[in-house]
């Protein structure tokens, strides 16, 4: 339905966003997403049928200014339907054994090179 043509984020990560095309209407638009209470990314703000990439990116980017000069990004993304904690897709229940692990997985979970999959997991999880 969309073709992601860029992504942004702010430096702290706080939020993000992309600029897309719409392959059905052949017109393009922008999402602003930012984190909810337990840190998943959501959609806050959202603009289509623009005319360019360039009005949707130039639209993304006051979106981005608009968000950091005049909101509270601490909340910008709740939405009141966040469960109490976020899920760790890389917790091992107490008393399993190592051994019987995927060696994929061990590999993910015990070597130092592989923190930024492990930062992508457990994103997900969020």
């Amino acid at each position: 339905m969309a073709e992601e043509l860029s992504w942004w984020a702010d430096l702290d990560e706080k939020l993000l966003g992309f600029v897309f095309r719409d392959t059905t209407d052949d017109d393009y638009g922008w999402q602003l997403l930012a984190r909810d209470r337990v840190g998943r990314f959501r959609s806050v703000k959202l603009k289509v049928s623009l005319r360019s990439e360039e009005y949707a990116t130039i639209g993304l980017r006051n979106a981005f200014a608009h968000a950091i000069q005049n909101e509270n990004l601490e909340e910008l993304g709740s939405q009141g339907d966040e469960p109490n904690e976020p899920f760790d897709l890389l917790r091992v229940p107490a008393g399993t054994t190592p051994a019987k692990l995927h060696p994929y997985f061990r590999e993910l979970l015990e070597r130092p090179g592989r923190f930024p999959a492990r930062a992508v997991v457990k994103e997900i999880g969020l």
